[in-house]
């Protein structure tokens, strides 16, 4: 099997970008996803400079925080944007794919590989979502995470490079060694990618997170030798999106 650890949620905060750091140099984590509206990708960035073997992806966002485009359209009732996946499934394409370009511009222009996209809160189940964020990773030849729960195939490019398959379920009272063992001892998968939220608590995740205390249960199991044992005695190879 070929494995591919990706911790979402780069920009976040301190906390979070010292979580995934660590368990990319000390840990299993190959890839990661950075939030380009969010108040600390910069710091997330500089933290990159020195840890470029680390795959590095674009988190889409339409549920949290400000838009980049400033659209009044995709914020929710306390003026920012929320986690209402039926108001976002009333946007217009226009201004989705509008938000989403400019995230994504925002990160070329730092100069960095981008190597695959996935989202906030997997906001591209909404089939126009995913049919948006398909024709965007297919003009630049990235890598997409697909979900179980996508309501609309059709919508997705099948020319477009993912894995096999993909594990989301290593997510707070499931982020266990066991379940870990799980999701990694599945038979006849070539490929696979699995979700993760490593960090170190801060207060600006405490303030403005809803899942706070298991990232670092994560990362204390992403960063174990029983977990590594666990990898190395499977054979299991450890890859990023840009190797598929």
């Amino acid at each position: 099997m070929k494995l591919i650890i990706n911790a979402d949620d780069f920009g976040y905060s301190k906390g979070v970008n010292y979580g995934i750091i660590e368990a990319y140099k000390n840990g299993l984590v190959t890839s990661t996803t950075i939030m380009m509206n969010m108040p600390y990708v910069d710091h997330a960035l500089d933290l990159y400079k020195d840890n470029q073997g680390l795959g590095l992806g674009i988190h889409f966002v339409l549920t949290s925080y400000i838009p980049l485009t400033n659209s009044s359209e995709l914020l929710g009732k306390d003026g920012v944007m929320d986690r209402d996946f039926d108001r976002i499934a009333l946007c217009s394409e226009k201004t989705i794919e509008a938000e989403l370009r400019a995230q994504l511009n925002l990160l070329i222009k730092k100069g960095y590989k981008i190597t695959h996209a996935d989202s906030h809160h997997h906001v591209h189940q909404i089939p126009k979502v995913l049919k948006i964020m398909s024709k965007i990773c297919k003009e630049y030849d990235l890598a997409m995470r697909t979900v179980p729960e996508q309501k609309n195939w059709d919508e997705f490019d099948n020319n477009i490079k993912t894995t096999e398959n993909f594990e989301w379920e290593f997510y707070d009272e499931k982020a266990t060694f066991e379940k870990f063992k799980d999701i990694v001892s599945q038979p006849d998968i070539s490929s696979l990618e699995i979700c993760t939220h490593p960090a170190f608590i801060d207060l600006h995740l405490k303030n403005f997170s809803n899942y706070v205390e298991p990232r670092m249960i994560e990362l204390d199991i992403l960063t174990s030798q029983k977990t590594k044992e666990l990898i190395a005695d499977k054979n299991i190879q450890m890859i990023n999106f840009g190797d598929l």
